[in-house]
């Protein structure tokens, strides 16, 4: 779906979802959501958007769920050390992306030459 790329500008998440027909859930990591307080208009985005939670290695997703007031939920399931942030350097450094992003999706970034 490009159309935070169509849109042009600076992309809000709020603005994503609401420009969706039908309801969607965000899934983001503990560490994305604990920063939601400091987002463009995050009260907006709290109160339309069910937001599922993953795990991240050392923070607590309990206190994150509760210490966020809004729709969020978190997710039981084992935890990867990994993040989109370690993604990008691994594809601006031009290491392999093997094992970390579907085949499909290492070939994409490869083609477009995203994050050099």
């Amino acid at each position: 779906d490009d159309r935070e790329l169509r849109r042009g500008g600076p992309s809000y998440t709020i603005d994503t979802v609401r420009s969706f027909d039908e309801p969607v859930a965000v899934i983001l990591g503990a560490d994305a959501a604990a920063s939601i307080p400091t987002w463009a208009r995050a009260e907006d985005l709290l109160d339309v958007a069910d937001i599922a939670v993953i795990p991240r290695p050392g923070i607590d997703l309990a206190d994150v769920v509760t210490s966020v007031p809004g729709r969020l939920r978190g997710l039981s399931m084992p935890t990867i050390d990994l993040s989109a942030s370690e993604i990008r350097r691994h594809a601006a450094a031009g290491y392999s992306l093997r094992y970390l992003v579907p085949d499909a999706v290492a070939e994409y970034i490869a083609a477009e030459r995203l994050y050099r």
